[in-house]
């Protein structure tokens, strides 16, 4: 991965972070039985969102002076930032599902959850927690990156 394409597959993914973060905060706002699992998908988002940031704002050149180093160091990035993007389009469209499954349920406008949401958000809080784990680790690795380029 180059410097340029590595500097350009970072805002997508920020955005996907802000999108999720979006939703998430759309369906809280929206229902106030909300599970809880929605304040670690914004948690964890916010924290990921920090550090890509702060990775995209890296200076290669003064972080990792040698050539080799700077490249290698791109080249482990690429495949963090791919699978970071992948896990965040999944989450995404999970969400999504959830939310509009959620509107259509609302025959009646509610604070709360409906009872098939309730069941949607059971069903699919496994999976739930399995991308944020993921998305932690990706947050690890991205922090041991960054620290080891700064040292």
């Amino acid at each position: 991965m180059e410097a340029i394409s590595f500097a350009l597959s970072i805002p997508p993914v920020l955005a996907g972070l802000l999108r999720v973060i979006e939703y998430v905060n759309g369906m809280q706002k929206k229902f106030e039985a909300a599970p809880t699992t929605m304040a670690s998908i914004i948690a964890q988002c916010s924290a990921m969102n920090i550090v890509l940031g702060r990775l995209q704002h890296l200076e290669g050149s003064r972080a990792v002076p040698c050539e080799q180093e700077r490249t290698q160091l791109l080249r482990d990035i690429g495949p963090i930032i791919s699978g970071c993007k992948e896990t965040l389009t999944y989450l995404e469209n999970l969400l999504l599902s959830l939310y509009e499954a959620e509107e259509d349920n609302s025959e009646v406008p509610s604070s709360y959850v409906g009872k098939k949401g309730r069941v949607m958000f059971l069903w699919y809080d496994g999976q739930i927690k399995d991308l944020l784990s993921q998305l932690s680790s990706y947050h690890s690795t991205i922090l041991l990156l960054l620290t080891t380029a700064q040292w």
